[in-house]
């Protein structure tokens, strides 16, 4: 799951390829030893390992990811995963972390109603489309949704950095993590509220906002609509089209799952493991 996030986010594939020479165990085509490049290679990823063999995650452990990547420094926190239930503490230091500058990108859910993280008015939820342009069928829907990106049947790299085919809400996710990235690399000094403002400004409206939020990222408007919004106050947030529910009572051993479909995925995990010790 992390290792697919992150080659969607940011993988180079014209990096270390000397370094690629095992055999695929399950497929002798030469397509699943090509390469893909991410959107955007030029970042430093920091791995926050917080979603066990179960796809599960505790809360408490979520807690401790964030205040790791925050201490060390991260402009960016990708969260894939999430529950349907509130969290005071996790809200807490998610609230305490966007106000010192930080972004905080995460899935909308795979069905339902938005979940948390992503329901938090200082996360960015992420819906997923399939390559029509249409929402995908598992994609959550309601307040909350603030843009939407391609997650339906993505290429990245799975176990062994093997290429697979992935889907879900989580697979929507890093990549407007990645165009945040690549809008702040224009200048450092921005905030967390002008990248967001950025993004959402220049969203290609699709649909429903319950559906669609601000609609499409679009990464070439974003950077041609880069000098316009400069003109914007920082303070000035748009107006957020996320629920002030109340929280719900929720200890800190309670599980997010992790937003991506298709259990044949887990499967070969498992399987990719015991392949792993008999070598």
């Amino acid at each position: 799951h992390g290792t697919a996030v992150a080659g969607i986010l940011a993988s180079n594939g014209e990096k270390n390829e000397d370094e690629y020479s095992f055999k695929n165990i399950y497929d002798s085509s030469s397509e699943l030893l090509d390469k893909i490049t991410g959107i955007n290679p030029y970042v430093n990823i920091y791995a926050a390992t917080v979603i066990n063999e179960q796809n599960k995650a505790k809360v408490a452990d979520v807690i401790k990811g964030i205040q790791w990547a925050w201490d060390s420094g991260c402009k960016i926190i990708n969260i894939s995963c999430g529950f349907a239930k509130d969290n005071e503490s996790l809200h807490r230091i998610i609230k305490a972390a966007y106000q010192d500058g930080i972004l905080f990108v995460a899935p909308a859910g795979n069905g339902g109603d938005v979940q948390y993280p992503a329901k938090y008015e200082e996360v960015i939820a992420v819906g997923s489309l399939k390559c029509d342009g249409e929402l995908a069928k598992d994609s959550s829907v309601g307040i909350g949704v603030e843009v939407v990106a391609p997650g339906d049947s993505v290429t990245s790299y799975g176990y062994f950095d093997v290429l697979q085919v992935f889907s879900g809400t989580s697979m929507a996710a890093p990549q407007v993590s990645a165009l945040a990235a690549l809008l702040w690399q224009q200048d450092l000094s921005k905030s967390n509220i002008f990248i967001r403002n950025l993004i959402d400004r220049s969203a290609n409206k699709i649909g429903s906002e319950e559906k669609y939020g601000y609609g499409l990222i679009d990464c070439e408007a974003a950077l041609e609509n880069y000098s316009k919004t400069m003109d914007v106050a920082e303070e000035d947030i748009i107006e957020s089209t996320t629920e002030n529910d109340k929280p719900l009572f929720c200890i800190e051993d309670d599980e997010l799952q992790g937003f991506w479909t298709k259990d044949v995925h887990q499967e070969m995990a498992k399987d990719g493991l015991y392949k792993a010790m008999e070598m």
